[in-house]
């Protein structure tokens, strides 16, 4: 689909050590020693944008596909959902130093009357020299998110009985409603179906408030972090399935296929989202 002009963002940000030690209260956890470089997911407490028109669903109307499409007044929707996406680290991610975020549209596509927004991020770290601000000719981090566009209904879809076969439990969750409501503070997201129920149900055909797709892929980050100790991960992809409302208790599950580890967010017979690993010693 052609994809009008679209100038990207240039997000910056300095990584204090302060909006780890947040998160780490939110799950009701002391800080984590040694603090030199940010964990694999940790990344996504950073460099969120605070400024562009929302949408009434009240996120950014330029990610829409009516704002990127030439032929985009065909393209309203219901609903907005984080879908999935990638990560790939190539540096490590520093903490007290400065950092900005190239955002770029790479694609917007249509599958089975949903829109799909391809957003690319790109990370590198900034110095200043002289009052002047240097951009690293290095990446730090490259990532893919997909955003879901549809007008579908809200059904839970239900997984194979499969997937969770010779899997390891390596922890547990629980969602509480405050804890999504301060997770959206803590990342200046205004998503109103993480903190306005009344639309979330009204509107978007939700039984209350849901978890937001970073937080989700957090959650599953911290436990693969507890899990691989020293070794290196190269890149991730990951998947939200279903919306998780408050008061939800989740466990994770793991299962492993050589370098590859796969975790599993689940709660009975519904599953919720997953993760895909790569790991290097």
């Amino acid at each position: 689909m052609s994809i009008k002009s679209f100038n990207g963002n240039a997000i910056r940000d300095f990584f204090s050590e302060c909006q780890v030690d947040r998160f780490y209260l939110l799950l009701k956890l002391p800080s984590r020693p040694n603090k030199k470089a940010l964990n694999i997911g940790e990344h996504l407490l950073y460099l969120n944008r605070f400024e562009g028109d929302l949408s009434l669903d009240g996120y950014y109307e330029d990610l829409t596909p009516r704002a990127l499409l030439s032929t985009g007044n065909c393209f309203n929707f219901k609903r907005r959902l984080w879908a999935g996406g990638s990560i790939n680290h190539y540096k490590p991610l520093e903490f007290n130093k400065h950092y900005i975020c190239q955002e770029n549209i790479r694609y917007v596509k249509e599958v089975k009357g949903t829109q799909y927004v391809g957003i690319e991020r790109i990370i590198f770290e900034t110095s200043k020299l002289n009052g002047v601000t240097k951009i690293s000719d290095e990446i730090s981090l490259k990532e893919m998110r997909i955003l879901a566009y549809t007008n579908s209904g809200t059904t839970i879809n239900e997984p194979n009985s499969e997937e969770t076969i010779g899997t390891t439990v390596v922890g547990e969750f629980t969602f509480n409603l405050m804890d999504i409501i301060r997770y959206s503070q803590l990342t200046l997201n205004p998503h109103r179906i993480h903190w306005d129920k009344e639309y979330s149900k009204s509107i978007e055909g939700y039984n209350d408030i849901i978890a937001q797709g970073p937080f989700i892929i957090q959650i599953l980050a911290h436990n693969l972090n507890k899990i691989v100790n020293n070794t290196t991960i190269t890149d991730l992809k990951y998947k939200n399935i279903n919306p998780i409302y408050p008061d939800t208790s989740v466990t994770i599950l793991m299962k492993q296929d050589g370098n590859k580890l796969r975790l599993i967010m689940a709660n009975n017979s519904i599953m919720f989202a997953e993760l895909i690993a790569t790991c290097n010693k």
